[in-house]
């Protein structure tokens, strides 16, 4: 038997996972159905997109599960963690009649079928990583000078979706770096300037600089990560360690080549902010 195939995210921000109401009342993961010769990967994105007026990356698959809508009716979904590439006002569409932030640890009792429910579990389970593993070969770094990324770049395009969607981050602003060539773009945080401790920023001493982006004939995000998460994303081909570290939480990781892995890199830049602030 053949089914008809639905391409479902999962996307989480701050322990909570967006879900939509549908018209039969219970609730559902945004993303719809995949259209011939499309890739589920991109329907997933194309539907949050017009479902909820997010703009999305895809990080990792999660896996085909088999859904039983109505009696009789099933349909297969592909399901991915995707992280948000571009923050907007939530935009409900005429597939849903809501859409909210469900926190994670309070879906119990929401009429929610429990084929999402293991979806978001997985997707929130401790080491279970949404990054997954950078395809292909490392790209090929510097030695001397500046640690720069010399191929595999992320096309100008892509570069500078990257630097807006980080800029675009809430109580984020852009500057230029204290310790990187001028081309970089530093990342400060308008809610913190004093680093709570030193292995946090790229420039101790000085105001709190978790993360800079080298230009757009590099595309290499400079930051810092507790080192174990650091040396995790070094293992799945993401990122190296700094050539200058001090503290082993520095870290270069590569610039993106691809929407999913623009996903990606957002979703450590993140994680790194998150470090500096002590979340």
């Amino acid at each position: 038997m053949l089914w008809p195939v639905s391409a479902k995210a999962v996307i989480v921000r701050d322990g909570a996972v967006l879900l939509g109401r549908n018209d039969r009342g219970e609730w559902e993961l945004p993303g719809g159905r995949v259209e011939a010769e499309e890739e589920p990967a991109d329907a997933v994105v194309r539907e949050v997109a017009e479902e909820t007026g997010l703009r999305v990356a895809v990080t990792a698959p999660l896996g085909v599960r088999l859904l039983e809508v109505l009696p009789g009716r099933s349909v297969l979904i592909a399901a991915y963690a995707c992280a948000i590439a571009e923050d907007r006002e939530l935009v409900v569409s005429s597939e849903h009649e809501a859409l909210q932030w469900h926190a994670i640890a309070d879906l119990e009792g929401l009429p929610l079928p429990q084929v999402y429910r293991d979806l978001v579990a997985l997707r929130a389970a401790p080491g279970v990583d949404p990054a997954g593993r950078r395809p292909g070969a490392r790209p090929t770094t510097s030695t001397e000078g500046p640690h720069r990324q010399l191929d595999q770049r992320a096309s100008p395009a892509l570069w500078g979706r990257l630097v807006a969607a980080v800029f675009a981050l809430p109580d984020v602003e852009e500057g230029r770096s204290q310790v990187s060539p001028i081309s970089s773009r530093a990342v400060f945080l308008t809610d913190r300037e004093v680093e709570r401790s030193p292995e946090t920023s790229l420039a101790p001493g000085r105001r709190l600089e978790p993360v800079h982006l080298h230009g757009v004939d590099d595309t290499s995000v400079h930051l810092c990560l507790p080192a174990e998460r650091g040396r995790a994303l070094v293992d799945l081909g993401w990122a190296e360690p700094h050539q200058y570290e001090d503290f082993g939480t520095e870290f270069m990781v590569y610039g993106p080549r691809t929407d999913a892995e623009l996903g990606v890199v957002l979703a450590i830049v993140r994680e790194s902010i998150e470090f500096a602030r002590g979340a």
